[in-house]
């Protein structure tokens, strides 16, 4: 046993990455240290930043923080930054809309019914999306201990040499 990833990788089905995440705060640990950790009210934290514009999404996360309660202080810029910036992408998002619909005249009452339907199904869309991601930062971020323990877990099993298979979900 000795220390553990970096970074978090997470694949499709058919094996090409997806994602490469950081994971910090676990230097230097084992996977047995981190379990006695987590067992102790630590778990690993991640903050996500979403954009919704009509056929465009977009989803960014941040580093993987591995804290317990009397740490949250020490996440709190990286909160405030994401949740500054979801913030900043919806009143954005919201005025382009708003005055941006007027401008060009996307939306007219008087015309195509199916037309306002669609562009304001869009409209909700774009909201959801950067909405939720305010909510889970307001929070305190996503808490995704599970998925990081297994993931250890495989990357420990593959260290051995024995055998590991990719989890649903990694």
């Amino acid at each position: 046993m000795g220390t553990l990833p970096e970074y978090y990788t997470e694949q499709t089905m058919n094996g090409r990455i997806k994602a490469r995440i950081k994971i910090e705060g676990i230097e230097d640990l084992t996977l047995k240290k981190v379990m006695k950790e987590v067992e102790k009210g630590k778990k690993f934290i991640i903050f996500r930043l979403s954009v919704f514009l009509i056929f465009y999404f977009y989803q960014h996360s941040s580093s993987i923080y591995f804290t317990g309660k009397n740490q949250q202080n020490s996440l709190y810029r990286t909160r405030l930054f994401f949740i500054g910036l979801c913030a900043a992408l919806i009143v954005g998002v919201a005025a382009f809309f708003i005055f941006g619909v007027n401008t060009f005249s996307l939306l007219d009452f008087s015309k195509d019914f199916t037309m306002n339907a669609v562009i304001l199904m869009f409209l909700g869309l774009g909201a959801f999306f950067p909405i939720s991601s305010l909510v889970i930062n307001i929070r305190g971020g996503e808490d995704i201990t599970p998925q990081i323990l297994r993931y250890l877990e495989l990357y420990e099993n593959h260290k051995k040499g024995g055998p590991s298979c990719p989890a649903p979900g990694l």
